[in-house]
């Protein structure tokens, strides 16, 4: 067996990894033993005998590749990983462009740090303020403003 054949060997036994992770464990696999019979051969080994030593060192290429396997978790939190990264880009955009389930985020904090004052490009027709407050549980809810907004539908004079 031969330096090639050992790492394939080893490969063979991975299940779990991505393509990067199994050219990242050749390469250091092939790293690994070229330091190795470099180290031979300065002790005066020739290339065969320090090839034949380095793999008999390394040991047994299946058992090598089942430890490996262990430390790598696979595709499943590969996949998991980068779908959290995306939600996570997703949700930014969405708090700083005020889009989907966020848009209305700094009208909320508005209304609750200031609500006396009116956060809107609106026109109010008419405007009570009840202070309504009513126990929802272990929460209240605060109805404290209640506004009729103008609108026009055309600019005529002929809609109700």
């Amino acid at each position: 067996m031969d330096r090639g054949e050992y790492t394939d060997a080893v490969l063979s036994q991975l299940r779990r990894v991505t393509g990067d992770e199994r050219e990242s464990i050749r390469a250091e696999l092939d790293a690994h033993m070229e330091d190795h019979i470099c180290a031979l051969r300065d002790l005066g080994y020739d290339e065969q005998l320090a090839e034949e030593r380095t793999l008999a060192l390394m040991g047994d290429p299946v058992e090598v590749g089942k430890e490996l396997s262990r430390v790598y978790t696979g595709w499943g939190w590969v996949l998991l990983s980068r779908a959290a990264v995306l939600l996570t880009v997703v949700l930014c955009i969405q708090a700083l462009l005020g889009l989907g389930v966020l848009s209305n985020i700094l009208w909320s904090i508005q209304a609750r740090t200031v609500p006396d004052e009116i956060h809107s490009d609106y026109t109010a027709a008419a405007t009570l303020r009840p202070d309504i407050r009513i126990p929802v549980g272990n929460d209240v809810l605060r109805v404290y403003r209640v506004s009729v907004w103008a609108t026009t539908c055309c600019g005529c004079t002929g809609c109700p």
